[in-house]
């Protein structure tokens, strides 16, 4: 198989992201997104957001990081935050890095090692630019839980302290967290401050 035809195979494998089903509602309330449409609000927030910071961020990093982080999502699916805890975890990142080698395996280098660096980057948080992209994910599903009229997963007072923590990074990032936990809090997706 030629370069050409190996790069247009793995171009068809990836539309599968598409198909993959997360566990948020979009606006409408009566459909669910997809990774791949994930995928995409982030890049573009990650753009929006990033001159707003004092970060020193590689840009193209940054975006190529949020291409890839889920792909691996086309072999195992994806798994709720609220299911991620015990030995859930440990299964899926063994999933996930099954996965990703499986993926990388389907391109010719040097493209398969720039894909697998690019996600264990992200996965091991091991750059600002990993970081980043990280909080702009976190990000992308506390925007995306605030538009549906669904209640937000128990525990999510946990979940807003620890990325509060994370974004101390830049002080435009802290505020922009602290806005997103208050309007979660106001949409009374919060377990302290539901009323019912």
């Amino acid at each position: 198989m030629n370069n050409t035809d190996q790069l247009i195979k793995f171009i068809q494998y990836s539309e599968q992201l598409k198909l993959v089903i997360r566990n948020s509602w979009l606006s409408d309330n009566k459909t669910k997104e997809s990774v791949a449409e994930h995928s995409w609000r982030m890049a573009l927030m990650a753009m929006l957001i990033a001159p707003k910071t004092k970060l020193k961020l590689n840009m193209e990093r940054v975006l190529k990081m949020i291409l890839v982080h889920d792909l691996v999502e086309i072999e195992t699916g994806d798994m709720p935050t609220i299911l991620q805890i015990g030995n859930a975890i440990r299964q899926k990142q063994e999933s996930e890095q099954n996965a990703i080698l499986l993926i990388k395996n389907k391109l010719d280098e040097p493209t398969r090692q720039e894909i697998y660096e690019l996600w264990t980057e992200f996965e091991e948080q091991r750059s600002i630019e990993s970081i980043y992209a990280k909080i702009i994910d976190k990000f992308e599903c506390i925007i995306q839980k605030n538009q549906q009229s669904v209640d937000m997963e128990a525990g999510a007072d946990g979940y807003f302290e620890k990325l509060v923590s994370k974004c101390k990074i830049d002080s435009y990032l802290e505020t922009m967290c602290l806005e997103l936990w208050e309007e979660s809090k106001k949409r009374n997706y919060l377990p302290n401050n539901r009323t019912k």
